[in-house]
């Protein structure tokens, strides 16, 4: 054992009588430890980027993180009060250095393996932080807000946030090195938490109402005008509609945080509530597909032209959706009740938009100049305009947008025009498979291929 001058017992009795956590608060402030490490500890993890945006995505996703974390006085006390919690094992962590490693007390050395353990001890806990803030939906969310203080100013947030960062034992055991831990990043949410309730509701509609919405909405397809009780059919189907928006209105208002925003008279949060579940909606939809972020921004639009031509009952593409209690509970049945067909469509706008992109403009040109016409007849009664158009107009106007496409392709890039051409088969295949269901009998584009 060597001899350390004396110096040894002085040096454990201030370690004996020092509390852990002045300790760790003094080698977090002292060392500007979270400014040096945290941009190192955040290249730990190997990020799986679920609907990467402009802003966030796997090229800058660490910068800006380190960048929003140590420029927000609020996010960055949270992770620095975390670190200074967790002083607990300082005290043996240093005595060991004395039974375990040959150096001087007056040596610089014994200074710097002090500095390098202490060091590797928070790295430790930095990113198991980092881990849960990020699990949890907290840390992303914040991060996609470009205020994120009007989030701490809210108490429900505010306390979730802080309930998080409290935390100070972890399970998971995480590896530091570089692209060492797999991470799933549910990117574009901007409400902590969100994720979670918004699979409540979602798993609400699946497990209670699903079958009855389909069932209901069926029965507008295969009621014919000469049934008798058409009139009736119709009378209950409304007032179904009635009751599946009321009960999702109820399980909206079961969760606290929800009833809180809608009858607040911020906008923010309203519009946010909103845009979370859509954005939510496509990183389901894209979690086993590979798109860039000018593709989901294309595909948000897209998403949003669909719920106008919706929502609006009139084929209005510039419909302005209301940030209210009853359009979300519009918003979730639509899109909830016919999510497959919706994923239909934007499988056929990925393909198309490989080829054109800007093809959403074009389906708009061909609405406003009024060239689809929705068929009344025995196969298209007018009663089922409640539940099928929307689809149709959707359908007809993508159909109308690809061939008209395929015509400035013919005069311009005829190489481009045959790669376009043998993706048509799958384009109609992809159409077909909404028409399964709702038995809308729109153009063909097989007759011209």
């Amino acid at each position: 054992m060597i001899i350390y001058k004396g110096k040894k017992n002085s040096i454990l009795e201030i370690i004996d009588n020092k509390d852990e956590t002045a300790m760790a608060r003094e080698y977090i402030n002292n060392s500007e430890f979270l400014d040096r490490k945290l941009y190192t500890v955040l290249n730990y993890f190997k990020y799986n980027i679920l609907f990467e945006t402009e802003n966030l995505n796997t090229r800058n996703f660490v910068l800006h993180c380190a960048e929003k974390i140590l420029n927000n006085k609020k996010l960055k006390e949270l992770f620095l009060n975390n670190l200074q919690k967790q002083g607990k094992a300082i005290q043996g962590l240093i005595k060991n250095i004395f039974t375990t490693d040959i150096v001087e007390i007056n040596d610089v050395d014994f200074f710097e393996v002090i500095n390098s353990k202490l060091s590797v001890y928070f790295c430790q806990y930095l990113l198991n932080i980092l881990n849960y803030s990020i699990e949890k939906d907290i840390l992303c969310e914040l991060l996609n807000n470009d205020n994120m203080d009007v989030i701490f100013e809210n108490d429900s947030f505010n306390n979730k946030i802080n309930i998080i960062f409290e935390e100070t034992k972890f399970k998971k055991k995480l590896i530091e090195q570089i692209n060492a831990n797999k991470i799933k990043i549910y990117n574009g949410l901007k409400l902590p938490g969100c994720r979670e309730y918004l699979n409540k509701l979602i798993f609400y509609f699946h497990s209670v109402e699903a079958e009855k919405f389909d069932k209901n909405e069926n029965s507008l397809r295969k009621c014919y005008k000469t049934d008798k009780k058409i009139n009736e059919v119709i009378l209950k189907y409304n007032g179904q509609i009635t009751q599946f928006e009321n009960n999702l209105k109820t399980e909206i208002n079961k969760i606290y945080i929800f009833k809180e925003l809608f009858n607040q008279n911020d906008e923010k949060f309203k519009q946010d509530i909103i845009e979370d579940y859509l954005v939510y909606f496509l990183i389901k939809y894209l979690e086993v597909k590979k798109t860039d972020y000018i593709t989901n921004q294309k595909l948000m639009s897209f998403l949003k032209f669909i719920l106008k031509i919706k929502l609006s009952g009139g084929y209005n593409y510039k419909y302005e959706i209301k940030y209210t209690l009853e359009e979300f509970t519009k918003i979730i049945l639509f899109i909830q009740g016919y999510r497959e067909e919706i994923k239909n469509f934007l499988d056929a706008f990925i393909e198309v938009n490989k080829y054109c992109n800007d093809i959403e403009e074009k389906m708009i040109k061909v609405i406003d100049e009024e060239n689809i016409k929705d068929e009344v007849s025995e196969r298209n009664q007018e009663h089922s305009k409640k539940v099928n158009s929307s689809f149709f107009y959707m359908i007809e106007s993508l159909i109308k947008s690809i061939l008209s496409f395929s015509v400035e392709l013919i005069e311009n890039d005829n190489a481009k025009f045959y790669d376009f051409f043998y993706t048509l088969p799958l384009i109609e295949t992809i159409l077909q498979k909404i028409n399964q269901k709702m038995k809308i009998h729109f153009m063909r584009m097989n007759k011209f291929f």
